[in-house]
């Protein structure tokens, strides 16, 4: 069983650790002037931190000194995590982890605003360390420390401002979506979880952020890098001008259903009559809400997925409307008969071809349902035909089908209304001029 003992330098300890800070360094190949390898604290390891508000701390395994790691003053009230460096004996048991939080700790208790580093990118192992405790790259070194030779640089700031925090979310994420992107995430999520106000975000950067909040915080920039959707993250988004439980199993209402909505409400609003309403898959429950709450309507909604129709319930009880929930599998059966004709069907199946997976980003192939987006390459327009076979029979004269389309389908899409006798169809764009609707009516 392996023993391990973090302590504070003692004098003897220097020619111990002289070893071990310049083996690592030899096994980097960064023996070289710049480096500790030159320091002359190097070899006088105790001396150099017998000052005020600095500290080292060594690590034995065994009873055998295998690394350490210290405090030392910087500027500004920033101190510098120093000569952090293990043997590879010791590596596997947490060392780094163990010392790591010892100099935190040590820089929190005596009021450092932040805690600077310099390191190489040879230290691979080093750096995930860092970054899972809070570091973020700063792209030049801070103060004078004479270590010329290292080229990456990491800050973790131990009192946060919004400004601070924020450089942090955009080095954690800049690598992965655009600056408009981050800039948004970040809003939502300290928004959500920190209690700052949009007012705040923008006008007062050096606001201080309340630390015993920011656990959520952290989890959610956690899961964005991990490209988990940030609707996903918060549980939660806006359809309409509505609010809107989402979770795995429903897909993220996007853009262009709210354009078809927008359609439906807009060609509709002025009946002077109760619509009977039906959404065919309607998962989150979004289509189907957000005409219950503009048209005089009574709305059914359909999913085969009993999972979606409970979050569809949420929703309904969120946005306090009256919807008739139904699990149904149009594609097994589409021949049952509603109480009622329809004047409105609308549909959003699924249209996303095999061939197109491709072109998908990482954070809809890994986390929205493939069974809301997905049909086969060979019979793409599966869901379109079935649904439009029911809405032959249970759309009342003059009834109007309304779909959202793949875009590359258009054509295909107009075609196959026509084709089963729907009359007058239109095929719409939307805002970014792709072929996104189709409506057709039953004559």
């Amino acid at each position: 069983m392996q023993s391990l003992k973090i302590r504070n330098i003692l004098p003897s300890d220097n020619p111990k650790l002289s070893f071990v800070i310049k083996s690592v360094l030899t096994e980097l190949g960064c023996n070289i002037k710049g480096t500790a390898y030159y320091d002359k604290e190097t070899d006088e390891m105790f001396e150099a931190y017998q000052t005020e508000k600095t500290i080292y701390f060594v690590a034995e395994l065994n009873n055998e000194i295998v690394g350490g790691c210290g405090i030392g003053i910087l500027e500004n009230n920033t101190c510098e995590l120093q000569k952090m460096y293990i043997l590879p004996k010791a590596r596997g048991y947490k060392v780094g982890y163990q010392l790591l939080q010892k100099c935190i700790d040590f820089a929190i208790k005596n009021n450092y605003d932040n805690i600077y580093l310099e390191t190489f990118p040879q230290m691979k192992s080093a750096i995930s360390l860092y970054q899972k405790n809070g570091f973020f790259r700063i792209d030049k070194s801070l103060g004078n420390t004479c270590h010329y030779s290292c080229n990456v640089w990491m800050l973790k700031p131990l009192k946060r401002n919004i400004l601070t925090l924020k450089t942090e979310f955009i080095s954690a994420l800049s690598e992965i979506y655009t600056t408009k992107e981050i800039n948004h995430f970040f809003t939502l999520l300290a928004t959500e979880y920190l209690n700052l106000s949009r007012v705040e975000i923008a006008l007062q950067p050096n606001l201080m952020i309340n630390e015993k909040k920011l656990h959520l915080f952290y989890n959610g920039l956690k899961k964005l890098k991990n490209q988990v959707p940030i609707q996903y993250i918060l549980g939660k988004t806006e359809f309409y001008n509505n609010h809107f439980y989402v979770d795995k199993n429903v897909l993220i209402p996007r853009p262009e259903t709210e354009e078809l909505v927008d359609w439906i409400v807009k060609e509709n609003q002025n009946t002077k009559k109760t619509l009977n309403i039906l959404d065919i898959g309607t998962g989150s429950g979004c289509i189907a809400i957000s005409l219950a709450k503009n048209l005089p309507s009574t709305v059914t909604a359909i999913d085969v997925s009993e999972k979606a129709l409970e979050i569809a319930k949420k929703n309904t009880q969120l946005n306090n409307v009256k919807i008739t929930l139904i699990k149904r599998d149009i594609l097994e059966n589409n021949d049952f008969q509603l109480p009622e004709k329809q004047d409105i069907i609308v549909s959003n199946p699924p249209y996303v071809r095999e061939q197109e997976k491709e072109q998908m980003q990482k954070n809809v192939l890994d986390y929205e349902p493939h069974l809301a987006l997905f049909v086969k390459n060979d019979n793409p327009l599966l869901f379109y035909a079935a649904i439009a076979d029911f809405a032959l029979k249970n759309l009342k004269p003059n009834g109007k089908l309304y779909f959202e389309i793949n875009e590359f389908l258009g054509n295909e899409t107009v075609t196959l209304l026509q084709e089963k006798g729907f009359k007058n169809v239109i095929l719409k764009k939307d805002i970014f001029g792709r072929d996104r609707m189709v409506q057709g009516y039953l004559v």
